[in-house]
């Protein structure tokens, strides 16, 4: 990052930490606590050979394949007293996906992205500032500043959401059309405002620099023109002490320099080569966690954005639905493993459709051309968890029209996945 970008960040949110941290009055009967955690995983995975009409720069190779992930974490929380702490988590991730993590609008590896180097690299994932107030009746308002990965706080369904230990498949572990500002590691930085009230009802704000091109490494630092506004409403239904039931609804609108698939189209270009002018991207999801038994979870979400400009950060889907449940292994006396099954059917609006026909290419997919169908994926895991911080799971995904196309596929793609954390 260079200097004069430091400036102005640092500019913008100099004053947010420094109000935050002066609200705290020192409480002599609290020690500072520094809290430490480490996660590592690793997943393989391989695809056999599929039939393909034809194949493009980014589809997913039609011959047999394999790629191997890594992602390592260090959790760094230090309380300054029960409501303030600094969150510092740098990573390491190395390793690619396959194909270089093209070919698929669902991408079946949640823990890679399109990095480009499969070096192992090491990186600041999150450096923030956390600040709760406590308010009568349980009510709680906290603020975050900083850099962090929306998906941290928002889209939270507790059976998909993880892809270290839950379901790989992109559109299953967060809402697909949800194009939610990031980098191409998927951190951001940004301001988020949180209410919780009445212990079952949260409210959330979020303000969200992009990066400055579509996938892209850096962010923009022009903070009134390149950004994004995310909001989410949560109501937790609680039973007996354990939640129950919960309902989220998330809507956002995105504006950077996008370009409209029509003009792409209009000009016989890749988006690519065209010095975009700011265009807004807006979009609503809605997610569903239901618990059905003391085994038995289920989940349902559905996710739709407007498809008219590029995808700027996230992946090439415009409409998503998807459900699954998830089985607790207490049924067969292994109370810590789980078994998941999920479904989602993934699709794009017709100006992204005319777009990959005419032969172009967003950062994840296009074949050179498209018979259009929707992406549809299955996938099934079993987590296995032993001496209490190793997971090993075994997961299975079926795809059928990869990147939305009829001319190719179906494959299925066979992971393991090991997953250590304490």
């Amino acid at each position: 990052m260079s200097m004069k970008k430091i400036l102005a960040v640092s500019s913008a949110f100099s004053s947010a930490f420094s109000y935050l941290l002066a609200q705290e009055k020192p409480q002599d009967s609290l020690k500072n606590k520094l809290n430490i955690g480490f996660q590592a995983t690793i997943i393989s995975q391989h695809h056999p050979k599929f039939s393909a009409d034809y194949t493009g720069d980014n589809s997913l190779q039609p011959n047999s394949e394999s790629a191997t992930s890594l992602t390592s974490t260090l959790y760094i929380n230090y309380h300054f007293n029960k409501n303030t702490q600094i969150i510092f988590t740098p990573e390491v991730a190395g390793g690619k996906g396959l194909s270089g993590a093209t070919g698929v609008a669902g991408f079946p590896n949640g823990e890679i992205f399109r990095v480009g180097e499969p070096t192992p690299k090491v990186y600041i994932a999150r450096l923030a500032l956390e600040k709760r107030f406590d308010f009568k009746n349980d009510n709680q308002l906290r603020f975050v500043v900083g850099k962090y990965c929306l998906a941290d706080y928002f889209d939270n369904n507790p059976i998909a959401h993880d892809p270290r230990t839950q379901f790989m498949n992109w559109s299953l572990m967060s809402s697909g059309a949800w194009d939610y500002p990031a980098n191409v590691r998927g951190y951001t930085m940004g301001l988020l405002a949180e209410y919780v009230f009445r212990n079952n009802w949260s409210l959330r704000a979020n303000y969200a620099l992009e990066p400055t091109t579509a996938n892209g490494a850096d962010l923009s630092y022009k903070m009134g023109k390149d950004f994004g506004l995310t909001f989410e409403i949560q109501k937790d239904f609680y039973k007996e002490g354990n939640l129950f039931t919960r309902i989220m609804l998330l809507g956002y609108r995105n504006q950077a320099p996008m370009v409209p698939y029509r003009l792409a189209i209009q000009q016989n270009v890749n988006l690519t080569e065209i010095n975009g002018e700011r265009n807004t991207k807006y979009g609503l999801s809605l997610n569903l966690y239901q618990k059905l038994s003391e085994h038995l979870s289920g989940f349902m979400r559905t996710s739709w954005n407007d498809g008219k400009n590029e995808t700027w950060a996230f992946t090439e889907i415009d409409n998503s639905l998807s459900a699954g449940v998830n089985v607790n292994g207490k049924l067969w006396h292994r109370s810590d493993d789980n078994f998941g099954i999920a479904l989602v059917i993934n699709g794009i609006s017709k100006d992204h459709q005319n777009y990959l026909k005419d032969g172009h290419y967003g950062f994840i997919i296009g074949d050179g051309n498209l018979n259009y169908g929707r992406e549809t994926a299955l996938e099934a895991y079993y987590n296995l968890c032993f001496m209490k911080y190793y997971n090993l799971s075994a997961d299975y995904q079926f795809v059928n029209h990869p990147a939305y196309n009829q001319s190719r596929g179906p494959v299925s793609f066979f992971s393991l996945r090991f997953h250590f954390q304490i």
